[in-house]
């Protein structure tokens, strides 16, 4: 797509054409999936995206991977403890992060200088492949998982969350909303159900490296096959996602029979699932639109709520999305009217839906400056079942998007016969 082509579609200033993110895609002797991108910039960054997360925890056994994130880089064959390896960053000028779950993946990212690089390896693959936590270690996690749960969220307030996620996804993927796991389900997992699950899934064949730097192809492959040699182990089963219906259109709950103390407001939360493969920053522009007139209406209008917040997530043919606002009790059956009408006036209005395809379009071309954003946003997009999408491809889709494909968003996702509302009573 030409610069006149994008700037006639989206009214932007475009300035020059950018190349797409080439991403060189290969596969590595040791099983894993490379996504490699040459550039001439001093350092290098490599992310590893294993493709299992909190879904994956075994049923009973909820928080398992986020115990397993907390023990592995405790104690490695090579670095005794965890401040053992922060040593060792400092000594060789090298930065890392050692784990971060979502519901979908856990990874592991970092980045040096070129020179400095095979130290950035032998850290990660202490951690991925050396391991050696023990009963002692496992003791002392879980008192800092369980503190970590009690300081985050209510145990209360998860489990109803996890609750209107089956009523709202059914037993999809995106049904389980937490990724923490649950006090009593931390406290009894064993280290033989943890060592179990790592021995299986944590090797390199459900991996995808992502890599950015001044190399060559044939120099990372090798060295990334040295570093991390192939593993016996199952790959994580990949099964097809069927968009759901809700099992009940509505949740009620008391906050005060939560266990929520002091609150003095009404929780509504609307949340819906779509189809994936007609995403491209529809949901986004959708949610933006409706928060901003719900805002005119609800706050501006009215001074009944503070803020209306909205979140959305995709797998790989199946996303969900929520819109939730804090209002003022008594105003309950009210604001559900508001919420209806507010939904029918953002799907007839043009000018919001090109107001918001411009703000993500702008928000695309800052992420397009800077390598170190675009191998985060990376990391934080790709869903684990598909490759990982360039920036150029979700760009000029997103700018071709029609007023139509808008309002058909709407029509079949965002409608009272496939929108689950829960209320949060004081």
């Amino acid at each position: 797509m030409s610069p006149n082509s994008l700037k006639e579609i989206t009214n932007l200033e475009i300035i020059k054409a950018r190349e797409p993110y080439r991403f060189e895609q290969t596969s590595l002797p040791n099983g894993g999936e490379l996504y490699f991108q040459q550039a001439k910039i001093p350092f290098i960054q490599l992310g590893i995206l294993f493709k299992f997360g909190s879904r994956q925890d075994p049923p009973g056994k909820e928080g398992l991977i986020h115990m397993l994130d907390h023990l592995l880089p405790s104690k490695t064959e090579k670095f005794p403890s965890f401040l053992a390896i922060r040593e060792y960053e400092e000594k060789h000028g090298v930065r890392a992060n050692y784990g971060e779950i979502s519901l979908d993946s856990f990874r592991l990212f970092g980045f040096s200088l070129k020179e400095d690089f095979p130290h950035l390896l032998h850290l990660l693959s202490q951690i991925i492949s050396f391991s050696r936590y023990g009963p002692k270690d496992l003791v002392h996690e879980k008192k800092v998982v369980i503190q970590e749960l009690r300081r985050k969220m209510l145990p209360q307030i998860r489990k109803v969350w996890n609750e209107v996620g089956i009523k709202t996804f059914g037993n999809s993927p995106l049904s389980r909303i937490d990724n923490l796991g649950e006090e009593e389900t931390i406290a009894s997992l064993h280290l033989k159900d943890i060592q179990k699950f790592e021995k299986q899934y944590l090797n390199p064949q459900n991996a995808a490296f992502i890599l950015i730097g001044d190399c060559q192809l044939n120099e990372i492959k090798n060295l990334l096959t040295e570093t991390f040699p192939p593993k016996r182990g199952r790959l994580i089963a990949l099964r097809s996602i069927f968009l759901p219906s809700p099992s009940e259109l509505r949740s009620e709950y008391s906050k005060k029979a939560l266990g929520i103390k002091g609150e003095t407001q009404t929780e509504l939360e609307w949340s819906f699932s779509f189809s994936s493969s007609e995403f491209f920053k529809l949901c986004d522009i959708a949610l933006w639109s409706l928060k901003r007139k719900l805002t005119a209406e609800l706050r501006e209008k009215r001074d009944w709520t503070y803020e209306i917040k909205y979140n959305w997530r995709r797998l790989k043919d199946l996303g969900g999305g929520w819109i939730t606002t804090l209002i003022s009790p008594g105003h309950e059956k009210e604001t559900e009217k508001i919420f209806w009408q507010v939904v029918k006036e953002v799907a007839s209005d043009t000018r919001l839906f090109k107001t918001y395809q411009q703000m993500i379009l702008k928000s695309l071309l800052a992420i397009d400056a800077s390598y170190n954003a675009t191998l985060m946003y990376g990391l934080d997009s790709i869903p684990v079942e598909e490759k990982i999408p360039l920036l150029m491809e979700t760009y000029q889709k997103t700018a071709a998007l029609t007023f139509q494909s808008f309002q058909s968003f709407f029509k079949n996702y965002l409608s009272p016969d496939r929108t689950h509302l829960t209320i949060f009573r004081p």
